[in-house]
């Protein structure tokens, strides 16, 4: 295992098996403990280029504690999680030659995972707090993603000892959470099961993050907003005509 490659492997295995022993001891604190542990040790071994990922793998830490402790144990969710942990581990070793399209990917998966979770929880209780960790864990995820791009794409020099994203990525972040919260409380009222609300909301995200990704990289088009614009029409008409209302 001292290839990076099977380094890589050998630490979503640990990520995977850890999670699957939190979640068949029904989520009880021990487990999700060692959980934390051990994911967090295969994260931070080694140390060097931990902070440039930190965000996107704690929304990913806490999106699977929530998942475990609470009724979902099902074996796509921990082989999923533990997939986007590799792509996690393997960004952060900048072992990925496409980085940008991995990351992107991640950050969609996360941010799926997030309003899927908000949407099956109790939103009759603690509606706006739940809410506003939405709006937190998309923040720093997009935010960090937003910096990033623009590293992977060679737009800006990346500094090591650089501890936060630039005034632009943390208002681009700000802006994308804001206008994601906004959809998902719009979503909230409409009468959709838990799975087609995440959808929809989703769907926003996912359009608005592909225009910003284009805007930030440069590469943004009459073309490109065209599509994003057809993908969205197209999008929540299927969602909206597939539910029972």
């Amino acid at each position: 295992f001292q290839g990076q490659r099977s380094a890589l492997l050998l630490k979503a295995f640990v990520f995977l098996i850890a999670l699957w022993f939190a979640a068949a001891s029904e989520g009880g604190f021990m487990p999700i403990l060692f959980f934390l542990g051990s994911a967090s040790w295969a994260y931070l071994t080694p140390f060097e280029n931990a902070a440039s990922h930190r965000f996107t793998f704690l929304a990913l830490l806490i999106a699977s504690a929530i998942a475990i402790s609470g009724t979902i144990h099902e074996l796509w969710l921990i082989l999923t999680a533990s997939i986007i942990a590799y792509g996690i581990f393997g960004l952060k070793a900048r072992y990925f030659v496409y980085r940008t399209r991995i990351h992107y990917f991640v950050n969609l998966a996360l941010t799926y995972a997030t309003f899927f979770l908000f949407f099956i929880s109790d939103r009759s209780q603690w509606f706006m707090p739940k809410l506003v960790l939405v709006g937190i864990a998309i923040f720093f995820s997009w935010r960090e993603f937003f910096f990033a791009a623009r590293e992977y794409e060679g737009s800006i020099q990346h500094l090591p000892h650089e501890g936060r994203a630039p005034r632009y990525e943390t208002v681009l972040g700000a802006f994308f959470a804001l206008i994601a919260c906004e959809v998902a409380w719009t979503v909230s009222l409409l009468p959709l099961g838990a799975i087609n609300a995440a959808n929809l909301s989703f769907l926003a995200a996912f359009v608005m993050s592909d225009v910003l990704e284009k805007q930030i990289t440069g590469n943004l088009s009459r073309r490109a907003i065209l599509i994003a614009v057809t993908i969205a029409i197209f999008g929540t008409i299927f969602i909206l005509g597939t539910s029972g209302w």
